[in-house]
């Protein structure tokens, strides 16, 4: 155990029997101050938003189907169960250009309407998050380098300085890995 472990889980026991990596998160939470805490509440807000999306667009129907399924409710429309079997099928014996134009303007206010404004939502909180970063950083500059006019702590200035450029990078490098991931959850399948 580390020694800002050891002070972290003096300071709050309920931590103790938590997995280390749960204490570190509230170590760089404390350390990141009222900053870290709002990137946190934007973290939370837009997990809370992506998995309602994800859970809402199955529960709708609304997730990809096979080849198979599709041609079938072609040859049988009255199998065509839920709101894209409908939709296709609804596109398909349109007999115009504008029929065919209002069944999918039918579908969007329908269906997409709620995922659009949670989208919204989440585009707000994504915009917000590296502006919160920013925050954090400039009032971390900002009492460093009041620790350093006032002349104390010089050394403890610069390890701290240090210890902040390493949880960057470890924070830059996960949100690198997480946005590789999201690219590959969110490329088209591969027919």
């Amino acid at each position: 155990m580390t020694p800002d472990a050891a002070t972290t889980l003096e300071m709050m026991p309920w931590l103790e029997g938590l997995p280390p990596f749960v204490i570190r998160a509230v170590e760089i939470t404390i350390a990141g101050g009222s900053a870290m805490t709002a990137i946190w509440l934007v973290g939370f807000i837009m997990c809370g938003l992506g998995v309602n999306i994800w859970v809402g667009m199955l529960m709708d129907g609304l997730r990809p189907r096979s080849d198979a399924q599709v041609k079938g409710w072609l040859r049988e429309p009255s199998s065509a169960r839920g709101p894209v079997p409908e939709l296709m099928v609804g596109a398909v014996q349109a007999r115009t250009s504008e029929s065919v134009a209002l069944t999918f303007g039918e579908f969007r206010a329908r269906e997409l309407e709620p995922f659009d404004r949670q989208l919204r939502l989440m585009k707000i909180c994504v915009g917000l998050a590296p502006l919160l970063g920013l925050f954090g950083t400039v009032t971390g500059m900002l009492a460093t380098f009041a620790a350093l006019a006032s002349g104390s702590g010089g050394e403890q200035t610069m390890g701290a300085i240090a210890k902040g450029i390493l949880h960057k990078n470890a924070a830059a490098r996960y949100k690198s890995r997480l946005m590789r991931r999201a690219a590959k959850l969110t490329a088209p399948a591969a027919s």
